[in-house]
C-alpha cells in the first residue's frame, strides 16, 4: 500500500514536468522576425508578388518586394527601431501564444485573399507559421500587427481585437 502512495506523487511530479511550456526568448537570443504576405486568388501574374518585412535584433527594419519567381524587385531600409521597441515586439510574440501555434493557421473556409507568414529566428530555433487568411487567429494577427505598424505607422484596425490594435485605439 505504501508503494501506491509513493507512486502517485512521483507520477504526478513526472506528469507535471512533462507538460510543454512555450519557449520564451530574450533579446540576446533573438535574431530576426519576418512578416511575409502575398495575394491569393484570381489576378494578373504581377498581383502575386510577395512583400517581406524583417525586423533584426539590432533594430534595422527592411522591406522587400519579391517577384513570384523569387527575383528581388525592391529593397528599402525603413527607419530603425530602438532596442526597447525590439524588446516590446519580442515580448508580444512571447506573450501572445505565437510559439504554441501550429505551423499552418490557414482559415480553411476561405479561397481567395492573402497568404500571411511570420518567421522568428533565434540563435537556436527557427519558427515559421502562417497560411491563407489566418485573420481569425488572434495570436498570429497580434504578431502581424506588431511588425506591420513599423511599415505603416498610421495603421489602425478598429475592428481588430489584438493587443497591438486595442492599445493603439485606446480600448
Amino acid at each position: 500500500m505504501k508503494r501506491v502512495f509513493l507512486f502517485i506523487p512521483v507520477f504526478l511530479l513526472l506528469l507535471s514536468g512533462c507538460t510543454k511550456n512555450p519557449p520564451k526568448y530574450s533579446i540576446d537570443e533573438f535574431e530576426s522576425i519576418t512578416y511575409t504576405f502575398s495575394f491569393a486568388g484570381m489576378g494578373t501574374i504581377d498581383d502575386f508578388n510577395e512583400t517581406r518585412v524583417t525586423v533584426f535584433s539590432d533594430g534595422r527594419v527592411l522591406k522587400e518586394e519579391i517577384h513570384y519567381h523569387g527575383e528581388l524587385l525592391s529593397s528599402e531600409e525603413l527607419p530603425s527601431v530602438s532596442q526597447e521597441e525590439v524588446q516590446i515586439i519580442l515580448s508580444i510574440f512571447n506573450e501572445s501564444g505565437f510559439f504554441d501555434l501550429p505551423d499552418d493557421v490557414t482559415d480553411h473556409n476561405s479561397h481567395d485573399g492573402y497568404f500571411h507568414y511570420l518567421e522568428v529566428e533565434t540563435e537556436s530555433n527557427y519558427y515559421k507559421k502562417g497560411g491563407l487568411n489566418p485573420n481569425n487567429n488572434l495570436s498570429f494577427m497580434t504578431g502581424v500587427h506588431a511588425v506591420w505598424v513599423l511599415v505603416e505607422p498610421d495603421f489602425n484596425d478598429r475592428q481588430c481585437p489584438c493587443s497591438v490594435c486595442t492599445e493603439r485605439n485606446g480600448i
